[in-house]
């Protein structure tokens, strides 16, 4: 078995786990809610090799349920203890990407009993964003660079990018 493959029996979330056959794509059921998370490999920052994550649900949804947001945390430390970076946008089509960035950073600080995560959001007019990363990760500063040099190249848009540790 490949070693960045996550198989769903051996993770222990508040949920029962399952995962589409050849592909990193992990669905749960929450009553009559399906949420689904997939993790697609691209380099939309760089060279360097990142999952982008999707994480999608159906209308009806069970807010405040923290077993949701446990079991979703579960599945993304998986994926970043396989050495997987992990890089997330904000959709935008709605003019909620802000209220979904401020979410998200606060989920994970909610949800994570360690701080071997770092995230780096991307904050600007266009774009609300990030990378999580390991801090042990071998190609940790490598990736920190990539990042300053994405923010370079977005010196129009003004980007912050913020260090959090969860």
């Amino acid at each position: 078995m490949n070693k960045n493959n996550i198989e769903p029996s051996t993770i222990k979330a508040p949920y029962p786990i399952f995962k589409e056959k050849d592909r990193d794509c992990f669905y749960f059921k929450v009553n009559a809610t399906e949420y689904n998370i997939a993790f697609l490999q691209s380099d939309l920052l760089g060279v360097l090799p990142y999952d982008s994550i999707c994480i999608d649900r159906d209308i009806k949804d069970d807010k405040g349920n923290k077993e949701v947001a446990n079991t979703l945390t579960t599945i993304i430390k998986n994926i970043l203890d396989k050495d997987r970076v992990l890089c997330f946008t904000c959709d935008t089509t709605d003019g909620r990407h802000i209220a979904r960035q401020k979410l998200f950073k606060n989920w994970f600080k909610t949800n994570s009993t360690s701080s071997k995560y770092v995230m780096l959001t991307i904050e600007s007019d266009d774009i609300y964003g990030g990378i999580i990363i390991k801090k042990s990760h071998p190609k940790y500063s490598e990736y920190l660079d990539e990042m300053e040099n994405f923010k370079k190249e977005m010196k129009n848009c003004k980007p912050q990018i913020l260090f959090e540790t969860f």
